[in-house]
């Protein structure tokens, strides 16, 4: 794989693994899989990254018969998903979440690209109505007043949020007042 190419993944069963110890029965100790020495060998020369999974500890799963009439159940984490630096940097919350299937000897596998199952939540808005209210004002002004880091950048977004987060706070308790505020302006007017 060409590391100069951009952003790129390989995701799917690689019928392979990279510590044997993270089997089940999968590969007897000394006896490594040619799959799982040719998966290792990839990734060490293409500097690609596995990307932290959650879920499941075991991707595929086999009932397999041993010697002596005895049943064994095979496990390995086979489904993965390996990412380049740029990726990586693009999408730095990724997961992989590891999923039950009852269907296939394959777990699901489901790339979660923001990360921490974070709700999507609607966008921020500054509301007009918030202008009826003169403490609005003051709601603003406390959260700009709050010096978080020397880096100017870093400093804004900090403050943008904090704003973001006492606002939404100051409305959810004050709904009501502002509401009936506004109300009241138009019918003055």
């Amino acid at each position: 794989m060409d590391n100069t190419s951009g952003a790129a993944i390989l995701i799917g069963d690689l019928n392979g693994t990279f510590h044997d110890s993270k089997c089940i029965n999968y590969s007897r100790q000394g006896n490594i899989s040619r799959h799982s020495f040719d998966l290792r060998r990839m990734v060490a020369t293409s500097g690609l990254v596995d990307i932290s999974a959650a879920g499941l500890k075991f991707t595929w799963r086999q009932q397999c018969k041993e010697a002596g009439g005895l049943s064994a159940l095979k496990r390995a984490r086979l489904d993965r998903c390996l990412a380049n630096p740029d990726w990586i940097i693009r999408f730095h919350k990724a997961m992989l979440l590891n999923l039950v299937s009852s269907t296939s000897d394959h777990n699901l596998i489901l790339l979660e690209t923001l990360g921490d199952h974070e709700k999507i939540r609607k966008p921020f808005r500054y509301e007009n109505m918030w202008d009826c209210d003169p403490n609005c004002v003051w709601v603003v002004k406390r959260a700009w007043r709050l010096v978080y880091n020397s880096i100017l950048m870093l400093n804004f977004e900090q403050r943008k949020k904090a704003t973001r987060i006492e606002l939404s706070r100051w409305n959810r308790l004050n709904r009501f007042r502002c509401r009936f505020a506004k109300q009241e302006k138009i019918c003055n007017t």
